[in-house]
């Protein structure tokens, strides 16, 4: 499953990556993705309250149901409202990927 803006969603930034591992992702139905736009725009603004982490567990459950193995969360803010030991499917931080991808990289030089 993947929970990103609507922005990374409709330009597919990670759908070819993905699809070259052998990975299909699960999106989230329209009116969860407006949910989830609403909540990141709730963290810009320093106001995201326990209901926005329940609706994101909701959410996850939904994509869950439709078939996803694990959640990547794809923006910077979703980390900050959900955290692994509220679900019962892995979280993946695409953030902390870049940075431990990055440190990879810098050590080869």
């Amino acid at each position: 499953g993947i929970l990103a803006t609507e922005t990374t969603m409709i330009k597919g930034v990670y759908d070819q990556s993905m699809a070259n591992t052998g990975v299909t992702l699960v999106r989230p139905s329209e009116v969860d993705q407006e949910t989830v736009s609403l909540i990141i725009l709730h963290e810009f603004a320093g106001k995201t309250s326990l209901g926005d982490t329940q609706k994101l567990r909701q959410i996850i459950s939904n994509l869950k149901d439709k078939g996803a193995q694990a959640i990547l969360l794809a923006c910077t803010e979703l980390p900050l409202v959900i955290k692994q030991s509220g679900v019962d499917i892995p979280l993946i931080d695409a953030s902390e990927l870049y940075v431990r991808e990055a440190a990879r990289l810098s050590s080869q030089i």
